[in-house]
């Protein structure tokens, strides 16, 4: 990507425009493809420059780099308030639904929100794989994606089967097999039959990253493994992740520690 006089477009490593700069925003290339903006709106190219979607939506949403392989992936482009239209990479409309909101495509699924409010699942066909009929989810992660209903948060298979009952406070993504969550007052970590592998003994804790995560016991803070040991034990006030190492605070002094401590 390069500028000029606040224009943006792509040049070759020998200095030659490849895509003249015509846009007020470009991002980089996925799978051959690129979102860019002008006059406002929303459109896609290639890496020829050739222009694949129109530059006339409000909003576009291209799928990661891993669906986008598989072939039939989708762009999805909001080009009014609750109107969606799908286009395939060549930027030939596939379908429209009429939805409040749609999500990018993540493991071959698209979350929507639809006109009564409640969440469901496109497939990347286009059909409903999942009807609305939850009050939030978010994106399938190792198969399952977390969904909420009165009853609490929960976590459903693609097929929309609940794999693991709604009964959480709070609940996050899985990876690495271990997930977050919050029953009643406390966080625990679950795998993915919804057995605690880390029962919720935790006032606070972090999703589980790296084999590390920070919790609280009582009132201080320590680093846990997968196991459930101490990586670095509850002694300090304060705990954040700082990138492989983490900054702590103890008797208002700020440090750092690895990630064994």
């Amino acid at each position: 990507r390069s500028s000029y006089r606040g224009q943006w477009g792509f040049m070759t490593r020998g200095g030659k425009w490849r895509v003249k700069p015509e846009y007020s925003f470009v991002e980089p290339f996925r799978m051959n493809l690129s979102r860019v903006l002008k006059d406002k709106k929303w459109g896609v190219i290639n890496t020829r420059g050739e222009m694949v979607v129109p530059t006339e939506y409000q909003e576009i949403f291209l799928p990661d780099s891993s669906d986008l392989a598989k072939g039939r992936s989708l762009i999805a482009a909001n080009r009014f308030n609750i109107s969606q239209h799908f286009l395939d990479e060549q930027g030939n409309l596939m379908y429209t639904h009429q939805f409040r909101k749609v999500g990018d495509c993540r493991e071959g699924m698209i979350q929507f929100h639809s006109k009564q409010g409640l969440w469901g699942f496109l497939n990347k066909e286009g059909d409903i794989a999942i009807p609305a009929q939850y009050a939030a989810v978010a994106d399938f992660h190792e198969g399952l994606a977390k969904a909420k209903t009165s009853r609490g948060w929960g976590y459903i298979t693609k097929e929309g089967k609940w794999q693991i009952e709604p009964q959480y406070r709070r609940a996050y993504d899985f990876d690495e097999g271990i997930a977050l969550v919050r029953a009643k007052t406390r966080f625990g970590y679950i795998n993915p039959q919804g057995a605690y592998v880390l029962p919720p003994i935790y006032i606070r804790a972090t999703p589980m990253h790296d084999g590390r995560a920070i919790v609280r016991k009582k009132k201080k803070y320590g680093v846990i493994d997968r196991e459930g040991e101490w990586a670095a034990k509850p002694k300090y006030s304060r705990i954040n992740t700082f990138g492989p190492h983490f900054l702590v605070r103890r008797n208002q002094k700020y440090g750092f520690i690895d990630r064994n401590g």
